[in-house]
């Protein structure tokens, strides 16, 4: 597997393993990765799977116009305000929620003058929860808010071809650089940014597994993890500090579902047909508390939900329709971020069908 130049902030830490104490098989493989390994259950409560911590949950008074936590938007906290991010659509738009859920009102809006967005992608918060940053894939522009005011403080030009960000702990932007894009030559896949474009750092710290991934930016996943931000490789199993972080290289596992292998025929004519139908891992999802990790998978034309438990050294997985509510969420809540030591995301209410948050 070949490792880019290590700059700025990187160092050596990206090539080091990190592991932790507990794993199911044993806890890490031969090249040094930390493996989580999951086991497939036929059937699952909710409350076991996530583990009997009470569920916190907010309602949110949206008007008929606001799409408020639909599967499709994006939903951040803020300081424990809500935001909503709806890229497309009728309701089209950000949105700024209080912690109680009372709708606060639109940040920004859709259009072309100043403080205005034609297709919000992403919305990311500040550490400090007082600016919110929305990403226009249609102007490559960023565009800052200030919170809870809504106000419009500026914007600026994406600095890369990239189609995802994160912000770190200490307000730096990490930017994915696809390795088919038009910066592929110049800089390397995951860069760190000030938010006004300074470099400070970049790596590589995976190969493309061939034209065809690195074109679907496969390497777009982020999340936080108690030693700093993750990124996770779209068709390959494992995950790794992004620049900043603590340095980890891990591993997932799932019992009776396998990621595809690097030989798979990407180019064939029919690839898209196949791969839905195949029995491999077509996409994943992660989040991680310091001693949780939860995880979504598409399989097979099946999505698959999963809690791994650190301190007991083990995981559980299960089909998504074969998990029982016994928490009255409406289903399985689609999870968004972590909040503290608990996941937070999207329900809704099966009596009153109302759009909620939960904290789980």
């Amino acid at each position: 597997m070949k490792r880019g130049t290590l700059r700025g902030l990187l160092l050596a830490s990206l090539i080091r393993a990190f592991s932790l104490a507990g794993c199911s098989d044993g806890g890490r493989t031969d090249d040094g990765r930390t493996v989580y390994a999951f086991a497939e259950r036929d059937t699952i409560a909710l409350s076991e799977l996530f583990g009997t911590r009470g569920v916190r949950r907010v309602r949110l008074h949206a008007p008929d116009n606001v799409p408020a936590a639909a599967e499709g938007s994006i939903l951040r906290l803020a300081g424990g305000r809500p935001v909503v991010c709806e890229p497309f659509g009728a309701g089209q738009g950000v949105w700024l929620f209080g912690e109680d859920g009372r709708y606060i009102g639109p940040v920004g809006r859709v259009g072309r003058g100043p403080g205005e967005y034609v297709v919000p992608m992403n919305a990311l918060v500040s550490p400090g929860a007082d600016t919110l940053y929305v990403l226009d894939g249609a102007t490559r522009r960023i565009l800052t808010y200030s919170l809870p005011e809504r106000t419009f403080c500026g914007d600026r030009p994406w600095p890369f071809d990239a189609l995802f960000t994160h912000i770190d702990r200490a307000g730096n932007f990490v930017w994915y650089v696809s390795a088919a894009g038009r910066n592929a030559e110049r800089f390397e896949t995951l860069v760190v940014t000030r938010p006004d474009g300074t470099l400070l750092g970049q790596a590589t710290p995976v190969e493309q597994l061939d034209r065809y991934s690195g074109a679907w930016q496969v390497l777009t996943l982020f999340h936080d993890a108690p030693g700093g931000v993750m990124a996770h490789h779209q068709f390959q199993p494992e995950f790794f500090s992004a620049p900043g972080g603590e340095p980890r290289i891990g591993e997932l596992r799932f019992e009776n579902h396998a990621f595809a292998p690097a030989s798979y025929a990407w180019d064939r004519a029919d690839f898209r047909e196949a791969w839905r139908k195949s029995p491999f891992v077509q996409y994943y999802d992660l989040l991680e508390t310091a001693d949780r990790m939860y995880v979504r998978f598409g399989a097979g034309e099946k999505r698959y939900f999963g809690v791994y438990d650190k301190s007991r050294g083990r995981g559980v997985y299960c089909e998504a329709s074969r998990i029982g509510d016994d928490l009255g969420l409406g289903g399985v809540p689609w999870m968004s971020g972590v909040d503290g030591d608990r996941f937070f995301g999207r329900a809704t209410d099966p009596e009153t069908m109302a759009s909620e948050v939960v904290w789980l």
